[in-house]
């Protein structure tokens, strides 16, 4: 029974550890970010994003063809409002073949999935259609769920960005 214990606790550890890695690279992309007019801010929010080629691209699909963003500045507070919320949680997925780091919202049904390196791979709304498709993914896969709440640091810091973006 000891040794059961051990392994959940270690197990505990390791995913604190990965959660504080996304943490902090994110964070230390968010140094350079730039929220002192929309133009600006909307710059450096392309530059928290996997490649400049993938945040038009899901800024392009959020906007033409889902229809869940009127612009780039919406997008940037969608996903600003999602990462700085008090129900906001992290989750990762314990899977070789699945996108393990992931920011929700509850109550505005958003996710904001980033890479390890703290780059944003994605930014979208929550529906019943992809809810029962990570689903599906996750339970193929056979993947454990981790969830974690994030950090004050994070909270605040994304708070601070977010209260800024509002001004314009």
């Amino acid at each position: 029974m000891k040794l059961v214990y051990g392994l959940k606790f270690n197990g505990y550890i390791l995913v604190m550890e990965k959660y504080k890695k996304v943490e902090n690279n994110f964070l230390i992309h968010l140094e350079n970010f730039d929220a002192t007019s929309k133009q600006s801010a909307i710059s450096s929010f392309a530059m928290l994003w996997y490649t400049i080629k993938d945040y038009r691209k899901h800024l392009n699909k959020r906007m033409n063809i889902e229809e869940i963003v009127i612009d780039e500045h919406d997008y940037l507070q969608k996903t600003f409002n999602a990462l700085s919320s008090d129900e906001t949680f992290f989750e990762l997925y314990e899977a070789a073949d699945l996108w393990d780091r992931v920011f929700y919202t509850k109550e505005d049904n958003w996710a904001v999935i980033v890479a390890q390196n703290g780059k944003i791979l994605t930014s979208y709304k929550i529906d019943s259609t992809i809810v029962d498709t990570l689903s599906k993914h996750k339970e193929q896969l056979g993947a454990k769920v981790n969830r974690v709440e994030v950090s004050n640091e994070f909270r605040q810091t994304i708070k601070q960005i977010t209260e800024k973006l509002r001004e314009f």
